[in-house]
């Protein structure tokens, strides 16, 4: 029997470890965050159209060209409930996840992997430091990851993390979920710093999910002028009309390849001055749909340039070219029992999955522990 990870975690901290049963928590990503009403704006837009912009002849003219959606980034996290540790009478889970966050590139329509990042973290309650000094969780994340099946498997744990161990609403579960889902974040960000250099208007980045990174940790907002949000899930009670009211009526009726009008959206207090227009594309006929939500997509992107920012409008007509090559882009076939294939982008399909297949095995992950 090779040592425990949660043993050594244990006997360096001072804490009882209770051995738990060992499962996961969770292998999806958080829903978004709620959106107020107050935060969204007026028109994020250089020019007032129609309720909805029609895209289907544009979609058309471009689908013989090459794309300019070039870079597509993902990132995911798999957690696990790896043991439970008790200090001054109080019991705590330990909470181990895999990370991974890439992304792949295209050369002459084909997909190939571009930069990608696996890592294993642990997540410990704050009070798990029995004396407060700086360097104490990187030294435990040496020594976990010195032990010999560590070495024998080639893996390492790169970081532990803590939760907050003061009581509240959120069960320790949530804290230590977010925590890790927090570090994911940060790789996905320094993925996209490390490809700036090759982003420019004939080579934008495709990012499957939201750019709404809070204030304490963004990049600045130049480096995603190139850079696209793409959301495959959203709330629907939080989905703003052309005239930045929230109207979920006006985002179900929006037809097959069209989009909905961008708006403005902000929230100074968690994303600091930040300013994102957010629009709705529909990549499917509501009668292919499950719902009338499904094979919709919610597109961000940040306002970048000054001029941009002092007149709080993105050019109309970039945003149609991004919709209509996003279009053409659209799954064309359903991928087993996935549910979200209405809505999936292809190349970003590819790349969710060329960094799932980097994870272990459930099985032999908690084997560690």
């Amino acid at each position: 029997m090779h040592e425990k990870l949660t043993d050594i975690i244990a006997l360096e901290t001072f804490g009882k470890n209770f051995g738990a049963g060992k499962f996961c928590l969770d292998d999806s990503q958080p829903h978004e965050e709620e959106i107020s009403p107050s935060f969204f704006g007026h028109s994020a837009e250089s020019s007032h159209t129609e309720k909805y912009i029609d895209l289907q002849q544009r979609s058309r003219q471009l689908s013989s060209g090459e794309s300019i959606l070039t870079y597509f980034l993902d990132g995911s996290r798999r957690v696990f409930k790896a043991g439970e540790i008790s200090y001054n009478n109080t019991i705590y889970p330990i909470i181990a996840g895999q990370i991974s966050a890439g992304a792949c590139r295209r050369v002459s329509r084909k997909l190939i992997p571009e930069i990608s990042r696996r890592e294993i973290v642990i997540a410990v309650p704050d009070i798990s430091d029995p004396d407060g000094k700086p360097g104490f969780f990187p030294a435990m994340a040496s020594k976990l990851s010195g032990t010999p099946e560590m070495i024998r498997r080639g893996l390492e744990i790169s970081a532990v993390i803590t939760y907050s161990a003061s009581k509240n609403s959120e069960t320790y579960e949530d804290k230590a979920t977010a925590a890790i889902q927090d570090r994911m974040i940060q790789n996905e960000k320094e993925i996209t710093e490390s490809l700036i250099k090759k982003l420019n208007y004939r080579n934008y980045l495709i990012k499957d999910g939201s750019l709404e990174y809070r204030k304490k940790s963004q990049l600045p907002p130049a480096n995603y002028r190139w850079v696209v949000g793409l959301s495959k899930t959203f709330n629907p009670q939080s989905c703003a009309n052309r005239y930045g009211k929230i109207d979920p009526e006006y985002i179900a009726a929006l037809p097959a390849y069209h989009r909905t009008h961008a708006v403005i959206y902000s929230r100074p207090e968690i994303f600091g001055d930040a300013l994102f227009a957010v629009w709705y594309i529909r990549l499917r006929e509501r009668a292919e749909s499950q719902s009338v939500f499904s094979g919709i997509i919610k597109a961000e992107k940040i306002l970048t340039t000054q001029s941009e920012r002092d007149n709080q409008r993105i050019d109309s007509t970039e945003i149609d070219t991004l919709s209509a090559y996003i279009i053409n882009e659209r799954t064309p076939v359903c991928y087993g029992n996935d549910s979200r294939w209405m809505s999936h982008i292809y190349p970003v399909y590819l790349t969710e999955k060329y960094i799932q297949s980097k994870y272990i095995s459930a099985e032999s992950f908690l084997h560690l522990f």
